[in-house]
């Protein structure tokens, strides 16, 4: 669904009218009316304000479409440093680790937290 129909599902998923929903942004009804006629789109303010109403996110009003995830075989450390969904299907993925593996990253994550620590560095993971 494009923002126009999306605007008015959530409207409608509130049980709110146009005129309570043009008090809640701080437009007018009219205003309203032309958004989910797709007529105009909201400016930046306004759209600030209904994914606050509605309790969305932006991109879920304006209908735009996450990208998909990487497969584990195409996760890359560069990957997995710049993107939250890489970091959260790296995290996946140890989770799913033998136990013998997994305590072998849990032991460097160790070493890594007592090398930080020796050299009186402020990143060590939990500090």
């Amino acid at each position: 669904m494009d923002i126009k129909d999306n605007i008015k599902s959530n409207r409608k998923r509130l049980k709110m009218t146009q005129q309570e929903l043009a008090d809640r942004v701080g437009v007018s009804v009219h205003a309203i009316k032309m958004w989910e006629s797709g007529k105009y789109e909201p400016t930046v303010k306004s759209l600030k304000a209904l994914v606050a109403v509605f309790g969305v996110s932006a991109q879920e009003l304006c209908g735009i479409e996450a990208p998909e995830a990487p497969q584990p075989s195409e996760i890359t450390p560069d990957y997995i440093l710049q993107h939250p969904s890489g970091r959260t299907a790296f995290i996946e993925e140890i989770m799913t680790m033998p136990e013998e593996r997994f305590r072998h990253i849990l032991k460097y994550s160790e070493f890594l937290k007592r090398e930080a620590s020796a050299e009186g560095t402020t990143d060590a993971p939990g500090k």
